[in-house]
């Protein structure tokens, strides 16, 4: 995913998160994962990927992506807009897949009654997973990056 998908606006807090991990608090570690289970699983279902994989959770400021080196597919969730800026211009509806293609750039914003959204991706991140998960929890380092994106 790093290769192919280039944040060219971090946004004010963009997470890889997933269904979570759960268990760890006898070493110390809380519980994570995605805040709306019920919208990951269903971008997961329309793009075709097991329920619980890896999405971008973003917050109050969305990110500015765009594709790099291969197509990319992803899936707005509810409350997020896009708008695809390139040779093929076109706006984007939440619960939409799409194509983003390399060189194309989305635009995001958030429906001011909905702070928290998600973008699916198609497939899987190829990022290190901790305790079986991508949940990025930043203040522990774990999951995703360890960090916002």
């Amino acid at each position: 995913m790093t290769s192919r998908l280039h944040f060219v606006k971090g946004g004010a807090r963009s997470l890889i998160q997933d269904a979570g991990f759960r268990g760890g608090r006898g070493i110390g570690v809380p519980a994570s994962g995605v805040l709306d289970r019920d919208a990951l699983y269903a971008l997961n279902l329309l793009l075709g990927n097991a329920a619980g994989a890896a999405a971008i959770e973003v917050a109050l400021v969305p990110p500015r992506l765009e594709a790099r080196e291969a197509p990319l597919r992803l899936a707005l969730g509810p409350g997020l807009m896009g708008q695809v800026e390139g040779e093929n211009a076109r706006p984007i509806e939440a619960w939409t897949a799409f194509t983003l293609q390399p060189g194309e750039t989305l635009a995001l914003s958030l429906d001011p009654g909905c702070p928290v959204a998600l973008i699916g991706l198609g497939g899987s991140p190829d990022l290190a997973r901790a305790l079986g998960s991508h949940a990025t929890l930043p203040r522990a380092g774990l999951g995703g990056f360890g960090r916002t994106l």
